[in-house]
């Protein structure tokens, strides 16, 4: 019973890994697009973006979007961190509780 439970834990770790691997990948192909989009704004515009009041409502909004994913990345990547720590722990409680158990009937055995 305690050997399942290991093994579900560390499956929920894998999980939980692939999730965040999937989840960035998608957040750094968005990063890639906007910021492409930054660019091609500057090239297509020759430095005009900073007198055009359309070009430059176009610009901050690319910005802040940028912003937005690099900061939602780092918080997948804090979240995952402590989704990970709290699995582990908790895979380290059930493994002391299951080799405790593995002793325990090791000794009994042993006097019987």
């Amino acid at each position: 019973m305690l050997g399942e439970r290991v093994q579900q834990i560390e499956r929920e770790i894998e999980a939980r890994e692939k999730l965040k691997d999937g989840l960035v990948t998608r957040m750094l192909y968005q990063e890639t697009r906007v910021d492409t989009q930054l660019f091609e704004l500057a090239q297509r515009t020759h430095d005009a973006v900073d007198t055009n009041k359309v070009l430059v409502t176009q610009k901050l909004t690319l910005e802040k979007m940028l912003q937005d994913l690099q900061q939602a990345k780092w918080r997948e990547y804090a979240a995952c961190f402590r989704d990970i720590g709290s699995l582990k722990k908790e895979l380290r409680d059930t493994l002391q509780e299951y080799w405790n158990e593995k002793r325990k009937e090791a000794f009994l055995g042993d006097t019987h």
